[in-house]
């Protein structure tokens, strides 16, 4: 599996990347920018799959459930899926205090790659998954 692609809400992007840069040990390395989403490419270990966050521009798309590529997706650049965005510095600093508190906390090495997935994202009943 190269990479797990993660829709929310318009609007909910960035401060989802911090969550998860608080959570676990993925980090932004790069966002664009096309007419319907904008695309946020997070990494952690280089043998673990990348995470693509897709926020919607004020509309709610359905995708498949799988998908392939034939490229390494240590940048987005190669699917040709809009244009490169640098974040602002205010964006960046949310990013960084998130990851700063991820390190004071302790939790650095302890959620590895995804794990923490079925507690956030794939679990209907978020304190039912956690007790588990």
């Amino acid at each position: 599996m190269e990479a797990v692609v993660i829709q929310v809400d318009h609007g909910d992007g960035l401060a989802y990347v911090a969550e998860l840069a608080l959570m676990g040990p993925y980090r932004f390395r790069e966002c664009w920018l096309n007419e319907t989403h904008r695309i946020h490419l997070l990494e952690a270990d280089p043998l673990w799959p990348r995470l693509i966050l897709l926020e919607p521009q004020n509309i709610r798309f359905v995708y498949p459930d799988e998908a392939s590529v034939d490229v390494p997706l240590d940048s987005l650049a190669a699917l040709e899926l809009g244009d490169r965005v640098l974040l602002d510095d205010e964006s960046l600093e949310l990013l960084e205090a998130a990851d700063l508190k991820h390190h004071r906390h302790g939790l650095a090495g302890r959620v590895l790659g995804i794990d923490h997935l079925a507690s956030r994202v794939l679990a209907g009943e978020r304190q039912d998954a956690l007790l588990e």
